[in-house]
């Protein structure tokens, strides 16, 4: 017995009845007068905006159309004023310049455009009163993606992919990953980005992450030349070392957090907050362990690590382990009776 999902078009239920060949005929006149409804087509209209060919964009799009002009190859976007047939006026959006480029018909604030095998961004002339003029085609390839509502493009340039702002065509993470798949989608306000360049020049840093959950100018910053990782808190007036930049990776102290993991040759070791500790703040336990978990006891922070495949406690203040390491998993860890101060 055949299912509905294997049926091929002659066979599925509905095709050789009447109506069904009634509403396909309207469906279609529906299609059509909205197609038709987008601008004037023939020869006498390609004669008055001197053109070789005439693309309308969707309704939604006003009277926008791409445009490639007699004797060219490239193509503009422009917003076509006509009344039964006859070219009224034509308002530049962007030049006949180009080999490719979108419609503005939504909530877009830019499209991609193509040029010489090269690409960029085109913001929303509505908005940008320059935006045509601001047209870079410098990337080997972008990406746009939207994620809780907000933008972001992902650039190529040369075989690397970085993060772009978009409306500067600035990196904020520079073009280091080989895929675009790994370039991590973080957001970054306005402030951030007015001292991300003075954050990257002071620290020799090639990226740079804020802590966006605390909000205090906490980030983590890269070494263009080590490749290692550090954390710092910008003040203003200057930018306050919390970790050096000793480290393959490293995570953010969580809120109110006395300590935090940070990560050499994939193992983790423990690192004293610089809130709680001041200048006493420092590593305690070495990048010497395989993972590690943060429990609640009696209200006292107590942290149990991995090591060798089997699970144990640790006093992560003065960096001594507190029990046997012997236990498969956390489930199996005795109570933490030892003090932990």
């Amino acid at each position: 017995m055949r299912s509905k999902s294997a049926c091929v078009w002659s066979d599925c239920e509905g095709f050789n009845r009447p109506w069904f060949f009634v509403l396909t005929f309207l469906l279609g006149l529906m299609v059509w007068d909205s197609l038709s409804a987008q601008g004037p087509e023939g020869r006498d209209f390609l004669r008055q905006l001197k053109a070789k060919e005439v693309q309308w964009g969707p309704e939604a799009c006003e009277g926008q159309a791409l445009v490639r002009p007699k004797g060219s190859k490239r193509w503009g976007l422009f917003v076509i004023h006509h009344y039964e047939g006859r070219l009224e006026r034509v308002d530049t959006l962007a030049p006949a310049e180009y080999d490719s480029l979108g419609f503005f018909c939504g909530m877009e604030r830019f499209v991609l455009v193509k040029k010489d095998g090269k690409y960029g961004l085109f913001l929303l002339p509505s908005e940008v009163h320059d935006a045509a003029e601001r047209i870079d085609c410098r990337f080997d390839a972008l990406q746009h993606m939207q994620e809780d509502g907000e933008d972001y493009v992902k650039a190529k340039q040369g075989n690397a992919w970085g993060l772009l702002d978009w409306f500067t065509q600035t990196w904020l993470i520079e073009p280091v990953y080989a895929q675009a798949e790994e370039v991590p989608l973080v957001y970054f306000d306005s402030w951030m980005q007015s001292i991300l360049p003075e954050i990257k020049s002071a620290l020799e840093a090639d990226l740079v992450f804020f802590d966006g959950g605390n909000g205090d100018g906490v980030f983590k910053a890269r070494h263009k030349v080590t490749g290692k990782w550090g954390m710092f808190q910008y003040g203003g007036s200057e930018i306050q070392t919390l970790i050096p930049m000793d480290y393959d990776s490293l995570r953010f102290f969580p809120f109110n957090g006395m300590y935090t993991a940070v990560y050499n040759s994939g193992n983790v070791g423990i690192y004293l907050s610089y809130w709680s500790y001041g200048a006493d703040t420092h590593q305690t336990l070495p990048c010497a362990y395989e993972d590690y978990k943060r429990f609640s006891a009696d209200g006292v922070s107590k942290l149990a690590m991995k090591k060798n495949g089997k699970w144990g406690w640790v006093d992560w203040l003065h960096g001594t382990e507190k029990s046997e390491f012997r236990y498969e998993t956390t489930d199996d860890l005795p109570y933490p009776y030892f003090k932990q101060d």
